[in-house]
């Protein structure tokens, strides 16, 4: 009785997934419809990578799920058998392959910039404001009535800046451009996008008031009318 086994070995490589951030950290999801499975990663000292996973010969579809605020700006594996579709890539694992793909994503920014103007100023005046943002508190100067801010390149989202009530002084206008913004008395809450160049622009009016003087003579030795000093 002859027996003939023929024995056969699974084709087989590896895949593994890196993903690395530029501006910050963050958590991202991510989706495959093959053995991988659906997984997340979360970059800490702005990188992060799944474990390495042996898989069978064939190609493997990846995509990395949206996350707000972040940009998606590169999509690589380190071999040329890959396509990259948006914030997907299919790759081809060949036998014996260890397949790294590396998505990194940029974190969204914007810039925002603090402007006072003041009226009726006698000279140059410091104001001060504070936030509980990454903006925290800062103060300005003004020079001949006005004075601008450094543009803060801040990550996208939305900002709370209040101005310091001063002596003296009564805000009358607070108003933004570039950006959505809601005033609460002398708290502005403004929300910067991609791109976005905002400016918040508080104007200051002094404070002022009128004096009238009065002279009232009592007649003595019959003058009445004269000019006094």
């Amino acid at each position: 009785n002859v027996v003939c086994t023929f024995t056969n070995t699974r084709n087989q490589g590896s895949l593994r997934i890196v993903k690395n951030t530029l501006g910050g950290n963050g958590t991202f999801n991510f989706t495959s419809a093959s053995t991988i499975g659906n997984f997340s990663l979360s970059t800490v000292g702005n990188t992060a990578t799944t474990s390495t996973v042996v898989v069978d010969s064939g190609s493997y579809t990846v995509a990395e799920t949206a996350q707000p605020g972040w940009t998606l700006t590169s999509l690589v594996c380190n071999n040329n058998n890959y396509t990259v579709n948006n914030n997907s890539v299919t790759v081809a694992v060949a036998t014996g392959e260890n397949v790294v793909c590396t998505y990194t994503n940029t974190r969204d920014t914007g810039k925002l910039q603090i402007k006072k103007n003041t009226v009726k100023s006698d000279g140059d005046t410091q104001f001060s404001w504070n936030s509980d943002t990454q903006l925290g508190n800062f103060t300005l100067t003004t020079a001949s009535g006005t004075v601008s801010s450094e543009e803060f390149i801040r990550e996208t989202g939305t900002y709370t800046i209040t101005e310091n009530a001063k002596i003296g002084w009564t805000l009358t206008d607070l108003v933004c451009t570039g950006g959505e913004f809601q005033v609460d008395g002398a708290s502005v809450s403004v929300s910067v996008v991609k791109g976005a160049n905002v400016v918040c622009t508080f104007t200051n009016t002094r404070d002022t008031a009128k004096i009238t003087v009065v002279k009232n003579v009592v007649a003595a030795g019959g003058i009445t009318d004269g000019s006094f000093m």
